[in-house]
C-alpha cells in the first residue's frame, strides 16, 4: 500500500530520473549528430560536395531525438557552413556538453 511518504518518494525519483534521462538523451544527441556525419561521408565518399551535405543533413535529421538539438540544428541549416559548426558548438555548451566536437564534421564544413 502506498503511504503519502512513499508517493513522495517516488515522484522525486521519478523526477530526478526524467531529468538525468533526457540530460543523457540530449548529450547522446550530440554524439549522433557526429556518428551520423561520419557513416553518411563514408557511404557517399565519391558523391560531389553538396550531394554529401544533403545525405549528412538527412541522417542526422533522422537520427535525432530531443526536440532541442533537433530544433537547434534545424534553426542553423541555413547558416554559413563555416558558422555552423560554431553554433552546434555553442548549443552543446548550453545544453551541458562542453567538450563535444566532431572534427570530421568540422573539416567538412570549412571545405
Amino acid at each position: 500500500m502506498f503511504t503519502k511518504k512513499n508517493l513522495l518518494v517516488f515522484f522525486i525519483l521519478s523526477v530526478v530520473f526524467s531529468y538525468f534521462g533526457y540530460r543523457y538523451l540530449l548529450l547522446r544527441d550530440f554524439d549522433i549528430i557526429c556518428e551520423s556525419t561520419i557513416s553518411a561521408l563514408d557511404e557517399h565518399k565519391d558523391e560531389d560536395k553538396s550531394i554529401k551535405a544533403h545525405m549528412v543533413s538527412d541522417r542526422i535529421s533522422d537520427n535525432l531525438v530531443t526536440p532541442s538539438v533537433r530544433d537547434a540544428f534545424n534553426a542553423i541549416a541555413p547558416a554559413d557552413p563555416k558558422t555552423k559548426y560554431e553554433l552546434l558548438l555553442i548549443h552543446a555548451k548550453d545544453v551541458g556538453y562542453p567538450s563535444w566536437q566532431c572534427p570530421r564534421l568540422q573539416s567538412f564544413l570549412m571545405e
